[in-house]
């Protein structure tokens, strides 16, 4: 099946709809260049002790198994995807980091993205499912190149620290894939259909700001070493060795590449706002940015992102904050 032009401007202006700031169309050719980094990437062991992320490398290279993954009755594939993106950062919230005593990163404030992307894409998958087509919401829960799919869609360029850059409303905004069984075009010489977005022209240039921000050295152009960046050490990793790093105040993941980016910092960038209720920040994030929460107080984080770490990780983390 072809995706119409007629169904798609439908998807895309039900995205907008539901709150996406963000949302185009693109195949699932996945590129010799990206193949390859994702094969050094775990060649090299950048994911560090996050064990599951080589399991299913082949995946990663071609997402198009994503639709026959879950045993469904029958083999079906997918070839295209609907990318989305949510802005998250609040100004409140971001002004708060300012003066803070501790750091959150912005995106774990309010209820967990999983969570709320999969509610407010439901409908949209629901659209092509009503037109026949097979789909599937991938929102870190498959492995899925989000970041390649999302440049390739024209949501962005793929910034030096290695997330996705809008010109006009920058990097803070979180990304869900919806998988779709239909084609793009009948064939690759076929005439591209007007609804997709052309890739944006990276606009990094010789800017070294994220780079030279990055307290741990995680950061070289266009890579990232997992196993360094302080968002692994104060989220993923369990490992003694990590547990006397200098978190410069981050208690739970980390901000900086972001924050330094001149597309967050431009008059622009500075506008940008969250328009999801779900993504406002609760009370106890912000008492979270002066001191550590009580046992009673952490059950008031339920349905947050920061109930990935357990309590007692959490502490630790303030420990050596």
């Amino acid at each position: 099946m072809i995706l119409t032009s007629t169904l798609a401007e439908q998807a895309l202006q039900l995205a907008k709809e539901q709150g996406f700031s963000l949302a185009g169309f693109t195949d699932l050719n996945i590129s010799q260049t990206d193949k390859d980094n994702i094969d050094q990437y775990i060649e090299q062991h950048r994911y560090g002790e996050m064990i599951w992320f080589p399991r299913h490398q082949s995946l990663r290279k071609d997402p198009g198994q994503m639709l026959c993954y879950e045993n469904q009755p029958k083999p079906v594939r997918a070839y295209s995807a609907l990318v989305l993106g949510m802005i998250y950062i609040d100004r409140d919230f971001d002004a708060a980091l300012l003066q803070s005593r501790y750091r959150i990163s912005r995106y774990a404030a309010g209820r967990d993205y999983h969570k709320v992307i999969k509610k407010r894409a439901a409908p949209i998958a629901n659209l092509f499912q009503q037109a026949g087509i097979d789909s599937r919401i991938c929102v870190d829960s498959a492995p899925v190149p989000e970041k390649v799919l999302a440049r390739n869609a024209g949501l962005g360029w793929r910034g030096k620290h290695t997330l996705i850059i809008n010109k006009d409303l920058g990097s803070f905004f979180v990304l869900g894939v919806i998988l779709l069984s239909a084609k793009l075009t009948e064939s690759k010489n076929d005439e591209k259909p007007s609804f997709l977005k052309p890739e944006q022209v990276d606009l990094c240039r010789s800017c070294r700001l994220c780079i030279d921000a990055c307290p741990t050295g995680a950061l070289s152009e266009y890579k990232i070493d997992g196993s360094k960046c302080l968002s692994y050490i104060t989220i993923e990793s369990k490992s003694d060795r990590n547990k006397n790093v200098d978190r410069k105040k981050w208690v739970f993941g980390c901000d900086i590449c972001q924050e330094v980016c001149p597309y967050n910092r431009s008059p622009k960038g500075r506008q940008v706002n969250r328009t999801e209720t779900d993504f406002t920040p609760r009370q106890i994030a912000y008492q979270m940015l002066e001191s550590p929460p009580t046992q009673d107080e952490w059950q008031l984080t339920a349905g947050m992102p920061i109930r990935r770490v357990s309590f007692e990780e959490l502490q630790i983390n303030y420990k050596h904050g």
